[in-house]
């Protein structure tokens, strides 16, 4: 078990220690000796990561998922409709919210933010949907794709859903909306124990329970 960690912030941006300081919290109560430590000042290639999830958003499906392309360098830029380009795998959705939180943390760009928030809401709402077996944890596929698994609760689209959750919550915050805030914790709380009944062994996470077992 992990009893210790370094928790590294943007030191430009005071989203991003607010959001260390929640992680840190987090880990604390989970028995973890945690330290918030500055990283370095710059982010490489601001505009480029900007760029990148905001064309994300431009492809996000009206169901709210987040898509796996958005295009390809053989076909087209900016359209999802290529091969694999829509998939209902949850890590998808969920990476991207921790990124759009990520970008504002190291640059403190709000007019970002606030564009991407609207997206981040719809996609929080699609991964809460793709749960069909009543565990609150998403099924479908996966980019962590060495083997094929059967659908139900796998740990690695549970863990990125449970980091989503508090993303969204700290994007929630800085966005004003407390009753949106509220529900993402109280959301995240409730997966948290669905993963840790289903999930946790005694010893280690399994990798995953089909919704019959």
């Amino acid at each position: 078990m992990l009893k210790n960690a370094v928790v590294f912030h943007a030191p430009k941006s005071e989203g991003a220690v607010a959001f260390a300081s929640q992680l840190a919290r987090e880990l604390e109560r989970a028995g973890v000796a945690t330290a918030v430590q500055d990283a370095w000042s710059e982010e490489p290639f601001p505009e480029l990561d900007k760029a990148e999830l905001e064309l994300f958003l431009q492809c996000q499906q009206s169901d709210g998922r987040i898509t796996h392309f958005d295009g390809n360098f053989h076909e087209v830029i900016g359209d999802p409709a290529v091969g694999y380009g829509v998939t209902d795998w949850p890590d998808l959705s969920s990476a991207w919210v921790l990124q759009v939180l990520k970008e504002y943390c190291w640059t403190g760009d709000r007019a970002f933010l606030d564009k991407c928030w609207p997206g981040v809401k719809k996609a929080l709402a699609w991964l809460q949907s793709a749960d069909k077996d009543g565990d609150l944890i998403p099924e479908g596929g996966s980019t962590y794709d060495y083997e094929q698994l059967p659908r139900g609760a796998f740990v690695y689209s549970a863990s990125c859903y449970l980091g989503a959750l508090l993303g969204a919550e700290a994007i929630a915050q800085v966005e004003g909306d407390a009753v949106l805030a509220r529900a993402y914790r109280d959301r995240f709380e409730a997966v948290q124990r669905s993963v840790m009944k289903r999930l946790w062994n005694g010893r280690f996470f399994i990798k995953w329970r089909s919704g019959t077992t």
